[in-house]
């Protein structure tokens, strides 16, 4: 046999028995082309240093000691979904969409009020996926885009109109293959930041709200490259 034959024999082997042994390797080249993602969103949000954003707050606020002004905060509720679309195994773009429902907000030592109000984000970006593992994808990325937010109410009464502001979100998170096609986002999480007009500024001022997105869910996964 030809030397240059024997050695191209003996490569063949030597890979065909690697895969054997060692499935996982061959199944970690494998990238989807496309990721579609659903689930369940938590939002921990921080509002700023103001409470007569409500009535009730207000009252309170004008009774407490001059110094009282906790920050508010508020706790979402909702879902997430985003597209993702890979080049190859390490990059691919993201559309991420998400809706939100605040119920109240609270005012540390002040108490709460209750408040009716939604909160939309749609942010597109790079995302940096690492498939070394068969099983295990975790990934990061930053996202870009905007924000919208309902008329904020309390009980019938309109305390601020809706408004539409820049929005980004910088994290990652970690998906868990259960199927070729299906894997379970056990968790994602980011820092998401909005630009709303600032509840304490009497001109209308742009304010930055700083926020923790959490998310979970299933990943459906759609052709391989």
């Amino acid at each position: 046999m030809h030397p240059c034959i024997s050695r191209k024999v003996i490569l063949v082997v030597l890979a065909l028995t690697l895969s054997l042994l060692f499935p996982g390797i061959a199944a970690a080249q494998e990238t989807p082309v496309a990721e579609v993602f659903g689930g369940y969103t938590f939002i921990h949000s921080k509002l700023g240093n103001v409470t007569s954003i409500t009535p009730a707050l207000a009252a309170r606020a004008a009774a407490a000691p001059a110094s009282t002004d906790p920050a508010l905060t508020a706790n979402l509720q909702g879902g997430s979904g985003s597209i993702a679309l890979n080049a190859n195994r390490w990059f691919g773009v993201v559309g991420d969409f998400g809706g939100s429902k605040f119920s109240k907000i609270d005012a540390g030592s002040l108490g709460s009020a209750n408040i009716s109000a939604s909160l939309f984000t749609y942010l597109f970006g790079p995302r940096l996926s690492y498939r070394k593992h068969e099983t295990v994808t975790p990934f990061a990325h930053a996202l870009f885009g905007g924000a919208h937010v309902s008329d904020v109410t309390t009980q019938g009464v309109i305390l601020s109109k809706g408004e539409s502001a820049f929005a980004m979100a910088f994290g990652g998170g970690v998906d868990f293959k259960v199927h070729k096609n299906i894997a379970i986002r056990a968790i994602q999480a980011e820092y998401l930041m909005t630009r709303f007009t600032d509840i304490a500024s009497s001109t209308g001022a742009k304010g930055t709200q700083n926020h923790v997105r959490i998310s979970t869910g299933i990943v459906f996964r759609f052709g391989e490259r």
